[in-house]
């Protein structure tokens, strides 16, 4: 999408746009500023705004501990089905403790809203450095996702699977670019049977895996398949799959395989185009079997090409951190 006031390119989370400050939405969210929630965090900040929820910076009235508030508004928590899926949000994240994925601190409700007290990460996400770049060097995209692979294989260890993972839930840190991942809205405990995905289709189209289109049900491998969806985006510049409808676009998971990287002029290790290729694969046993399998690969990948730099992947995300600053 583009800011109405300059045209430049915004991502739907925005709530002001990075070029000219217009505001961009969420402006009954800005007047809630200065409230305080939980009795402890006060909102100092919008940070981004998504269908059903405003995430606010925080900030406790005793201890200053930045936080991330993800806030669900009375009207929305009226809807049963709504808040399950926040509560359900809060339930994996209460199972999960893994320096990958984002902690929660604290959940509870506050004058008919719903609250999630998350640990504030300082960085940016994967999408808005696809978006500030066009497409990611291979060895940082790699990086990348050998850290949310790291944060899968803990959460499907523990009988989670994410099932919305996408470039916009996953948070890069600018100090150490360590990547976290975040927003288990619709995450699925597989020792439940609630919040099957029978008869839904849960996810974001572009990143959604074969079966999550035919509205079933769903394991670990269709974590993977988004995950290569999205290294595919990270790697090419744009999804595997574009079209002018969430139909079409669907249909194309369907039925139509992707075009290779290497199809498109994009260089990278051969191993790597194949890892992205086979978590691609239409069939589920055709994917990887586990997210460690797929990390293990890419791990090889990084030390046969000498590319194990931590110290080259910081620079390019310091250009790019530049980049998005001028």
């Amino acid at each position: 999408m583009t800011c109405p006031a300059c045209g430049k390119d915004v991502l739907d989370i925005d709530v002001k746009c990075a070029s000219c400050g217009a505001a961009l939405g969420a402006s009954g969210a800005h007047r809630m500023l200065g409230s305080v929630m939980l009795g402890q965090y006060e909102l100092v900040d919008v940070l981004g705004q998504g269908g059903m929820s405003v995430v606010f910076k925080g900030r406790h009235n005793l201890t200053n501990q930045e936080v991330a508030l993800k806030i669900l508004p009375p009207e929305l928590a009226a809807h049963s089905q709504v808040k399950s899926r926040f509560v359900d949000e809060a339930k994996a994240l209460a199972s999960l403790d893994h320096p990958n994925i984002v902690h929660l601190y604290n959940f509870g409700q506050e004058n008919g809203y719903f609250v999630l007290a998350m640990q504030l990460v300082h960085g940016q996400t994967w999408e808005r450095m696809i978006l500030a770049a066009k497409r990611l060097d291979w060895v940082v995209s790699c990086r990348i996702a050998i850290d949310v692979l790291r944060a899968l294989e803990y959460a499907h260890d523990r009988g989670v699977v994410h099932r919305d993972m996408k470039p916009s839930n996953v948070l890069v840190r600018a100090r150490d670019s360590v990547a976290t991942v975040m927003d288990f809205g619709i995450a699925k405990m597989t020792t439940s049977t609630r919040l099957t995905a029978t008869g839904q289709t849960m996810g974001t189209v572009r990143y959604m895996s074969p079966e999550q289109v035919r509205g079933q049900e769903v394991d670990l491998r269709t974590d993977i398949y988004s995950l290569g969806a999205t290294l595919y985006e990270s790697l090419v510049g744009d999804t595997p799959f574009e079209g002018n409808t969430h139909f079409e676009i669907m249909t194309k998971h369907l039925t139509d395989p992707p075009r290779a990287p290497s199809k498109l002029g994009v260089a990278m290790p051969a191993a790597v185009e194949d890892a992205v290729m086979r978590s691609l694969a239409k069939r589920p046993e055709d994917r990887f079997a586990s997210a460690r399998e797929m990390r293990k690969l890419l791990e090889g990948v990084l030390r046969e090409g000498d590319v194990g730099l931590v110290e080259t992947q910081r620079l390019e995300l310091d250009r790019l951190a530049e980049a998005g600053a001028s």
